[in-house]
């Protein structure tokens, strides 16, 4: 049976917070700092999870963490951090297919880890961060299908590194503002098909760098545009039984 449940998680600190003992981060707690874990369990569907979190404080961090375990559908996470030194984590567990999640991060040196993994179709991914010094990683594992992701970052020094490995026809869009971004693209394994890689660069000294290795195997129909505007620097390689894919390099 489908299970329906709403699960929100609030949390503001200017310089103290109140310790849960039930989680996951209590070791290393410091109470300055906020920490969230939220646990949607095997087979649970439709499932909405929202996580707010502010801090005033500027040696205050934030973290949090939702965890979709396996063959759990039709979740919609939502995670909001303001603040610095923000950490956002989603697990999209094996077989879990057609969830959203949309994780957004304003301030500086902020991190952000989507990942999902085997068999995981469908999934809707959003990633916003605004500031200077974020970093963004993405990992879609072996035979996680028709995943999309779009990847925003506005300020300076940015990075954002998307990890497709043996998956099909996943659609990745990265759109970054500002200077010395970068942003690294990898479709790794054998029957990684039909992917389609877009990357938009505006600011100076952005570098962007992408890689198709069918690692000895077969690898096809890929699509990498890279778009780039200033004084940018882009890198391409299709090796190890890659064909037939379609790189494109704009810049202006």
């Amino acid at each position: 049976m489908k299970k329906l449940a709403m699960i929100i998680a609030a949390t503001m600190v200017s310089g103290s917070a109140l310790a849960n003992g039930y989680s996951p981060y209590y070791d290393s707690y410091n109470y300055s700092d906020n920490r969230s874990f939220i646990y949607v369990t095997d087979d649970s569907d439709d499932n909405t999870v929202y996580v707010k979190q502010v801090s005033y404080s500027t040696t205050a961090k934030n973290k949090s963490k939702v965890k979709i375990d396996d063959d759990s559908n039709g979740n919609d996470v939502t995670v909001f951090q303001f603040g610095s030194k923000n950490d956002s984590e989603v697990d999209i567990d094996n077989e879990s297919d057609w969830n959203n999640v949309t994780v957004k991060q304003f301030g500086y040196d902020n991190k952000s880890y989507i990942e999902a993994d085997h068999s995981s179709d469908g999934n809707h991914v959003y990633a916003e961060q605004k500031g200077n010094y974020n970093d963004i990683d993405i990992e879609i594992e072996p035979y996680a299908d028709d995943n999309y992701v779009t990847v925003k970052q506005d300020g300076n020094h940015n990075k954002a590194e998307v990890d497709i490995d043996a998956g099909d026809y996943n659609h990745v869009y990265s759109n970054t503002e500002g200077n010395n971004n970068e942003v690294d693209v990898d479709i790794l394994g054998g029957y990684a098909d039909g992917n389609y890689v877009t990357i938009s660069q505006t600011g100076d000294d952005a570098k962007a760098v992408a890689l198709i290795d069918a690692e000895g195997d077969y690898t096809t129909g890929n699509h990498l545009t890279f778009t780039q505007t200033g004084n940018d620097y882009s890198y391409m390689e299709v090796t190890n039984g890659s064909s037939n894919n379609y790189l494109t390099n704009i810049q202006l």
